[in-house]
């Protein structure tokens, strides 16, 4: 077709050449190229296959009868395929990309590897791929090049070499077939020397090789120490192994084990007095008021608790339920099972499963609250109680309104302890280094192979050193307690008015009575959004619950 007059044409030679069209000022009369016609014109100066400029074509068709100077539109350029190489973050992958050619040459191997070459690509490149790369002539990050990626180290692993036994909580068979009712496999029992935990130590791991031939360092295991109970040792000649030191019931505590006695009473009164006991302890009967007992391991009561105080380092069991006359602890460092709890203060560090009824409690629980479960009444009204990980129940208050105030939060306590324990940490730190610069001094002194200070000031920094291992060890255990995400919910089959539900800063109130209650931090009963309140000076407590402190 005829170039109109006001247009020129012209090529700019080199690598790329690239087509202008030169654009003089013309009047509005002379007729203007449209779109299709300003396309054939490209096309009929030897650009077949250039790269088409669309967004300097569209300017050039807009542009071209309002210019008042003459200007030139860059609309058609020959390109050469392009090859671009990406190295992944962790150097053990590169992926190739080719763009296809318009108007140019075709990619080469040669300018394949060179480009490999220019980003560092010199380990594991994929020979095998780069033909059938070559003859596609474009791709969108394909793998051309894999390295070996490191192995990293395993964590030490803590084996527990004893199990629980298979009947644990159900009548033991003898061999003459009888059922002894009283054998339910509750302890476990171990002689002095028997195995209990073997430590497998950490691994290196193994290096990796990049794409770029550097090596790549692996993430060694974590380790895991060793820490003997009481009543265990490590074994004689395997410091992995930790084994029994005496006879008795082992109680494993994650990290650790230890091994205590145990004891089988039939029932706490007068005759017994109040029972402090480093091992787990049996009642056959019933805790009488005012009495208490304290136990290292697990406390199981066949019969009631009365008035009295229990407080366990394993888990409880009451089978008679509890009625707390308004004195009653009851302690775990376990989980809590029982019928009822009956106004009582209840603290518990696993879960609690009540059968039958919670009432007028006072109730702070690190794992789930769970009433019902096994069939029975499954009701919670009066009192205030707090889970951290969810309460469940069937039955949330009471028909005459009773306030109920249920919370799921981080417990209070367990933060304040957190807080205690940091700053013992810091005192005994600064006392140990004081001590110890103490001792470098008197050693530095002519007389000190004589000077009776040195030995007792080094007796008194052993102790604080050990002190202050088991300090750290306890603030790690409640840096993970504290840190367990709380994603518990608060729900029920039948919830009366008059009942509080908080979970962190979100809190609602029934007024009426409703069924089918799920209540967390999103949605309430009806799937609508809770509503939120700021809370009032009284419950900033409550609320701090939900702001965990520096945990480092």
């Amino acid at each position: 077709m005829a170039i109109p007059s006001y247009l020129k044409l012209k090529v700019h030679p080199g690598d790329n050449p690239v087509l202008v069209l030169i654009v003089d000022p013309h009047p509005p009369t002379q007729e203007s190229l449209n779109e299709q016609e300003l396309l054939a014109l490209i096309g009929e100066n030897e650009t077949e296959g250039w790269f088409i400029d669309k967004e300097q074509v569209g300017l050039l068709i807009r542009e071209q009868q309002s210019l008042k100077v003459s200007k030139g539109y860059r609309v058609a350029e020959r390109r050469d395929a392009m090859v671009q190489v990406e190295i992944s973050a962790d150097r053990v992958n590169a992926f190739l990309t080719i763009t296809p050619p318009f108007g140019g040459r075709q990619v080469s191997k040669e300018s394949l590897i060179s480009a490999l070459e220019e980003v560092g690509v010199k380990f594991g490149i994929l020979e095998s791929q780069i033909p059938d790369l070559l003859s596609r002539g474009e791709c969108q990050k394909v793998m051309i090049a894999e390295g070996l990626a490191p192995q990293d180290g395993q964590d030490a692993i803590l084996e527990q070499l004893v199990q629980e036994l298979g009947h644990k909580g159900r009548p033991q068979e003898r061999q003459d077939g009888t059922v002894d009712y009283r054998d339910l496999g509750l302890f476990i029992s171990v002689s002095k020397g028997t195995p209990l935990l073997r430590r497998h130590v950490p691994t290196v791991g193994t290096p990796g090789t990049g794409v770029d031939g550097q090596p790549i360092a692996p993430k060694p295991g974590k380790n895991c120490p060793l820490h003997p109970g009481p009543g265990t040792e490590i074994a004689e000649g395997d410091p992995e192994l930790l084994v029994a030191s005496v006879p008795g019931q082992p109680l494993f505590t994650g990290r650790s084990v230890k091994v205590i006695p145990k004891l089988e009473l039939g029932e706490v009164d007068f005759e017994t007095g109040d029972i402090d006991f480093d091992g787990s302890v049996y009642v056959r009967g019933s805790v009488q008021p005012g009495f208490k007992i304290k136990a290292a391991g697990d406390i199981v009561i066949a019969d009631t608790v009365d008035g009295a105080k229990v407080e366990a380092g394993g888990s409880i069991e009451v089978r008679g339920g509890v009625f707390g006359q308004h004195q009653a602890l009851i302690s775990s460092a376990g989980n809590i099972k029982a019928r009822f709890l009956h106004d009582c203060t209840v603290v518990c560090q696993g879960n609690i499963e009540v059968e039958d009824l919670i009432a007028n409690c006072s109730v702070t629980c690190e794992g789930v609250i769970e009433v019902g479960k096994r069939g029975g009444k499954g009701q919670i009204y009066g009192g205030r109680l707090l889970a951290c990980k969810g309460i469940h129940a069937r039955i949330l208050g009471s028909p005459s309104e009773m306030v109920t105030q249920l919370i799921v939060s981080p417990s209070p306590q367990l933060i304040a302890r957190h807080q205690e324990v940091k700053k013992e940490i810091l005192q005994s730190q600064r006392v140990l280094e004081d001590g110890r610069k103490s001792l470098d001094f008197l050693k530095g002194q002519r007389n000190h192979l004589s000077d009776p200070r040195i030995d007792a000031l080094t007796e008194t920094c052993i102790s604080l050193a050990d002190r202050l291992e088991k300090l750290k060890a306890e603030l790690e255990e409640l840096s993970e307690r504290i840190l367990a995400k709380t994603q518990g919910k608060i729900a029920a089959l039948q919830v009366y008015a008059g009942v509080s539900m908080q979970i962190c800063n979100r809190r609602k109130v029934t007024s009426t009575f409703v069924r089918d209650l799920s209540f967390d931090t999103t949605e309430d009963s009806q799937g609508s959004r809770a509503p939120e309140r700021s809370l009032p000076q009284e419950e900033v407590a409550d609320q701090q619950c939900c702001q965990h402190p520096s945990l480092l």
